[in-house]
């Protein structure tokens, strides 16, 4: 870890209370930030004894056993040198983000040269004030968030409220990372200690303090500000494969994936091509804008086609819309034009003439360029184009895919896409 951040000069902790490595394995399905950071630099170690916050945050900012330091709640004074002292008599400031009844707030943040505090004891705000910190002259800011360790207290670590709370504090932790990239700063987070679970009144909860493993060892990850980038632009690439045969159910898959998307949310856009069936045989297909709802022609059956806007290519039965296709990626275009993390970019579906250069291929291109702006992308294909599109999307760190007909679609995609 220090050659890795010998040369830095601005750095960002955060410590996401109560992530314990136990708590960590149980719910990084919902950490795909976390995940990705640790795998650059990633570290195992332990809490001190009794593993609670305001005794770890004492030995972390000053060096000091408990035993030297003697803080045993939020309430004592810190007598001791600290980081930020040190940093203060090196001419650099120090700052904080933090909860205002934390021990973050009241233990350690007096200390700080720009303490930063979060009267609404969310961990929303505390990530809004790291971020305004981030864009200051602070050369170490300390964060602490803490939905984890309050789920964890009230359901139990392993709950379904604490896997939420992990997706909420791993989506934080993006934003600060995201924006310690953007300043400059390499980034270092942990846990200060960890939580086990218990049975209370009947009622499953979570409790720490104790020697057992489960309190005691915690996750270290760290990245320096070039390592950081890459990990970011990284995880800002997020795409889906939906594959299946021909009438396997792709383009229904895609139409409920968009539904989901807009129930949380995130801004549809992007093409799905809908078939035209007239007595039991597919006669056409119709592109639907995602954002309007609109319908446009995209393929008929060749014989059907009666302008010089159809063109036939290839073996292919089907006739191509010329307008119509320069219509689909008009509208791809301008999906890439408007993508954010808030974004799902659909595109239905790279077939044969995308694999050619043709059709929706120009306008996937330039959704995939645009993901690094943050941003979904899920794009339909059959099951001979996975690996062809596999090699398209080969920037994109994070890749699920997915049969279109399997009966656990929703559970196998889970939280890990959006």
């Amino acid at each position: 870890m220090v050659r890795t951040l010998e040369a830095t000069d601005r750095l960002v902790v955060v410590v996401v209370d109560a992530f314990g490595l136990s708590t960590w394995r149980a719910v990084n399905g919902r950490t795909p930030c976390f995940n990705s950071l640790h795998a650059v630099h990633g570290a195992t170690i332990d809490s001190v004894m009794p593993t609670i916050t305001p005794v770890n945050f004492a030995t972390m900012l000053t060096g000091a056993s408990p035993v030297s330091h003697g803080i045993t709640n939020r309430e004592q004074p810190l007598e001791l040198e600290t980081v930020f002292h040190v940093l203060r008599g090196e001419g650099m400031a120090s700052a904080t983000a933090a909860r205002a009844l934390s021990s973050l707030g009241i233990l350690i943040s007096p200390h700080a040269d720009r303490p930063g505090i979060a009267e609404s004891n969310t961990d929303d705000e505390v990530t809004s004030i790291a971020l305004k910190a981030l864009d200051g002259e602070a050369s170490l800011l300390w964060v602490q968030l803490l939905d984890v360790d309050d789920a964890g207290h009230a359901h139990g670590p392993r709950s379904q409220e604490g896997h939420d709370a992990a997706s909420r504090a791993d989506s934080n932790l993006r934003k600060i990372l995201e924006s310690a990239h953007r300043g400059g700063y390499s980034a270092l987070v942990l846990a200060d200690h960890g939580q086990h679970t218990v049975e209370k009144d009947g009622r499953v909860q979570g409790t720490h303090g104790t020697d057992m493993p489960e309190d005691v060892v915690v996750p270290l990850a760290w990245a320096n500000n070039d390592e950081l980038g890459d990990r970011v632009a990284a995880l800002n690439r997020r795409a889906l494969i939906i594959q299946g045969p021909i009438g396997g159910g792709k383009t229904i898959r895609a139409l409920e994936l968009a539904e989901r998307a807009r129930e949380k949310n995130l801004q549809v856009m992007g093409v799905v091509s809908l078939r035209v069936v007239e007595e039991g045989d597919t006669v056409a297909y119709d592109g639907l804008d995602l954002a309007s709802g609109a319908r446009f022609p995209l393929v008929l059956l060749g014989d059907r086609a009666g302008s010089s806007d159809w063109v036939k290519l290839g073996p292919w039965k089907y006739s191509f819309s010329e307008t119509g296709f320069s219509h689909a990626n008009t509208l791809l275009t301008e999906a890439a034009s408007k993508i954010n993390e808030d974004t799902l970019v659909i595109v239905d579906e790279y077939g044969h003439i995308e694999k050619l250069g043709r059709g929706l291929y120009p306008g996937l291109l330039k959704v995939m360029e645009a993901l690094s702006g943050g941003g979904f992308l899920a794009v339909t294909c059959r099951t001979d184009k996975v690996d062809p599109l596999l090699q398209l999307l080969s920037s994109c760190e994070r890749v699920l895919v997915l049969e279109a007909d399997r009966r656990d679609f929703w559970a196998a995609l889970g939280d890990s896409f959006i």
